[in-house]
């Protein structure tokens, strides 16, 4: 069972859905939630996500929320990743193109890039992307999967 969460403004309108927790009724659910921080509901879509997904501020490049699916993808902690610039996660030659990218509006399908895992090693990735406000802030949902081909941005 799920739960259906809405956010609604002017440019961004969705039903984020939360995975029903330890047969909580809602109320006492998103109660648990609160208990524990600031409830945040597309937050906490990102964090369920199985897919590794971040928010990242597009003015920033600064990632704002990460799962696990990502961290677990790249070698480090959540916490470790939400301190740190997207630009931090890309070989140095590949700057440039992410920065140009966050200025265009995201492509239709997916595009790939490459990241650096903690260890220094390059992964490939399949990424999805759109616009959104997080928090006040222009940001990107960006949901990624690892890919055996090399990039074609």
């Amino acid at each position: 069972m799920e739960y259906c969460f809405h956010r609604h403004s002017d440019d961004f309108s969705n039903c984020w859905s939360i995975s029903k927790r330890d047969h909580l009724a809602p109320r006492e659910y998103v109660s648990k939630i609160r208990k524990h921080g600031v409830y945040d509901p597309i937050a906490e879509l990102v964090r369920v996500n199985p897919v590794a997904s971040i928010i990242v501020d597009t003015e920033t490049f600064h990632i704002v929320i990460a799962n696990e699916a990502v961290a677990q993808l790249l070698g480090y902690r959540t916490a470790q990743l939400e301190e740190h610039s997207l630009l931090e996660f890309v070989p140095m030659e590949d700057v440039a193109a992410v920065q140009h990218a966050a200025e265009e509006p995201p492509p239709e399908g997916e595009t790939r890039w490459r990241c650096l895992r903690k260890d220094g090693s390059l992964v490939y990735v399949k990424v999805k992307y759109r616009d959104t406000i997080f928090r006040g802030r222009p940001a990107r949902f960006v949901v990624a999967t690892e890919s055996s081909t090399a990039p074609f941005h």
